[in-house]
């Protein structure tokens, strides 16, 4: 059974011993402080870890304008990004991979073409 924000809030509220919430602005502390550490707590666990739930694999479109970076080119993020877990591989590029946010980078294998 999946929980919405709320319902995940507020069993975590009663674990801790306060009140449940209803929602995010009930004007209460309980809401206040779950409103304003949901959202980063819920992308840094997500992004600690390869959960295969929150991993996809999609195509980025190339940005006209040029990187700020030593790079040749640039690529638009998706919306929901939170790490990058692979760049590259079977149909070009390097083939880098990170094993987590601020790893230091390594090459990967790749298949040939």
């Amino acid at each position: 059974m999946a929980l919405t924000a709320i319902g995940l809030c507020s069993r975590a509220l009663i674990k801790l011993g306060a009140t449940a919430i209803a929602s995010f602005d009930d004007g209460t502390a309980e809401a206040e402080v779950a409103s304003a550490l949901y959202a980063t707590t819920r992308d840094a666990l997500l992004s600690a870890n390869a959960w295969s739930f929150a991993t996809r694999q999609v195509p980025l479109p190339r940005l006209a304008e040029g990187p700020a970076a030593d790079y040749a080119r640039a690529f638009q993020l998706p919306a929901d990004f939170l790490r990058a877990l692979a760049a590259g591989g079977a149909g070009g590029g390097a083939g880098w991979s990170t094993a987590s946010p601020g790893a230091r980078c390594r090459p990967t294998a790749t298949a040939s073409p």
